[in-house]
C-alpha cells in the first residue's frame, strides 16, 4: 500500500489509498460539504463502494481547481508531506547493504513427516517451498560465479546439489502417496484398462450390424428405422456405462 501523510488538522486519520468523504476531508483539510459540492462535477472521480481513490482526487484537484483555492491549497499541502514522506524512507533504505546468506544459512527444507496425512493442496505448497529453495540457490551459484569467486561457488553448487535432492525425494513421496491413494495409476495398468476398453467398443459395434440385419430387412419406414438404431445405440451406451471395461 502506498504511504500517504496526513496533513496537520486538528483531528488525524490513518494514512492509505482509499478513503470515506469524512477522511478525504481530513487528508485535504476541508469540509464535506465542499466535497459533496465537488461531487456534482460529473468530471469528479467517482467512488467505488462508499470509497474515493485519493491520487484520482488530488489530479482532479490540480486539473480543475483554482490556484489558491482552498480544496487547491489542501491538496499541494498533502501531496508535499507525502513527496517528504518517501524522500525520507529512501534515505533511510539507500545505504544499507544487501548482504546474501552464506551457504550455511540457507535452510533448506525437509520432507515432513506427516506427507501422508496431506491433501494435494497441502503437496502442491510443500513442493512449491522446495523449489523456491532449489531457485534461489541457483541464483546465489550464478552470482558466486559472476563475481568469479570459485571457493564460494563451491560450496554453494554443494548447497544447491543438496537442495535439489531434497525436491527430488520430496517429488517421490508425493507420487507414491499419490500412486497408493490412486489419484495416479501404474502406466501399465492404465494401458491394459485403455486396451480392455477399446477390445470392449469394438465387440459391440461389430455386434450392431449382424444383431440389427434381421429386424430392419423388413422396416420400409425411416422413422421406425431410426428409432431401432437409436434404441440400440442407446442400450449399448448404456452398458458401456455400466461396464465399460467388459470385465
Amino acid at each position: 500500500m502506498e504511504f500517504y501523510p496526513v496533513v496537520k488538522v486538528s483531528k488525524q486519520i490513518e494514512a492509505k489509498d482509499h478513503v470515506t468523504t469524512e477522511e478525504l476531508s481530513v487528508l485535504l483539510n476541508i469540509t464535506n460539504q465542499s466535497i459533496r459540492k465537488a461531487y456534482q462535477d460529473k468530471t469528479f472521480p467517482r467512488k467505488v463502494g462508499n470509497l474515493f481513490n485519493v491520487q484520482e482526487v488530488c489530479d482532479w484537484v490540480l486539473a480543475t481547481s483554482k490556484r489558491r483555492s482552498k480544496m487547491w491549497t489542501g491538496v499541494t499541502r498533502f501531496l508535499a508531506e507525502k513527496k517528504k514522506a518517501e524522500k525520507r524512507q529512501k534515505a533511510e533504505c539507500k545505504d544499507v547493504p544487501v548482504i546474501p546468506p552464506s551457504s550455511a544459512e540457507i535452510i533448506i527444507p525437509e520432507i515432513p513427516a506427516n506427507l501422508e496425512d496431506c491433501d494435494d493442496g497441502d503437496f502442491n505448497n510443500i513442493l512449491n517451498g522446495f523449489r523456491k529453495t532449489v531457485n534461489y540457490t541457483v541464483r546465489l551459484c550464478e552470482e558466486a560465479a559472476a563475481a568469479g569467486d570459485e571457493s564460494l561457488l563451491q560450496v554453494r553448487i554443494r548447497t544447491s546439489g543438496q537442495a535439489l535432492e531434497q525436491l527430488r525425494k520430496a517429488e517421490q513421496s508425493v507420487l507414491d502417496i499419490q500412486t497408493l491413494r490412486k489419484n495416479l495409476l501404474p502406466a501399465e495398468e492404465v494401458r491394459n484398462g485403455y486396451t480392455r476398453l477399446a477390445n470392449n467398443v469394438r465387440s459391440k459395434l461389430l455386434q450392431f450390424p449382424v444383431k440389427l440385419a434381421h429386424e430392419l430387412v423388413n422396416v420400409s419406414s425411416i422413422g421406425e428405422v431410426q428409432k431401432i438404431l437409436t434404441d440400440e445405440i442407446r442400450m449399448i451406451l448404456d452398458s458401456f456405462s455400466r461396464n465399460p471395461f467388459g470385465d
